[in-house]
């Protein structure tokens, strides 16, 4: 999913049918990809993303946790069936994963472009 800023620009161009080569098209895309740079920027952003990501480590701990059987002197054993699976996706690419694997990285990216995209709304307010 990637911001179309050319299709945006044709949207706002006061030109009916502008051409390819657009001079106020061309402005406006400039504009917005200087605005959307702007916005994912400021400092707040970077702490809403890390906050994004130290919940997403910590959902993931807990559940790596609930697969795990605690010894009674502290320490977790993993069960092996669990392991192997983690290194497999471990030593592959994403473009490699099943659809299954791939749809639980989709969802952890989709609370990210929500962060991302509340920011750039914020951005356009000011």
């Amino acid at each position: 999913m990637t911001y179309d800023f050319k299709a945006e620009a044709r949207k706002i161009c006061p030109f009916p049918n502008p051409p390819k080569d657009c001079a106020s098209c061309q402005a406006i895309k400039q504009a917005l990809r200087e605005a959307a740079a702007a916005a994912l920027t400021q400092p707040d952003v970077r702490e809403k993303l890390a906050a994004l990501c130290h919940e997403q480590w910590s959902g993931w701990m807990k559940y790596l946790f609930s697969k795990c059987s605690r010894m009674e002197f502290g320490s977790w054993i993993i069960p092996r069936k669990d392991v192997e699976h983690w290194q497999r996706q471990i030593g592959l690419p994403y473009a490699r994963l099943r659809d299954d694997e791939k749809n639980s990285d989709r969802k952890e990216a989709d609370r990210i472009i929500v962060v991302l995209a509340a920011s750039l709304r914020e951005g356009e307010k000011k």
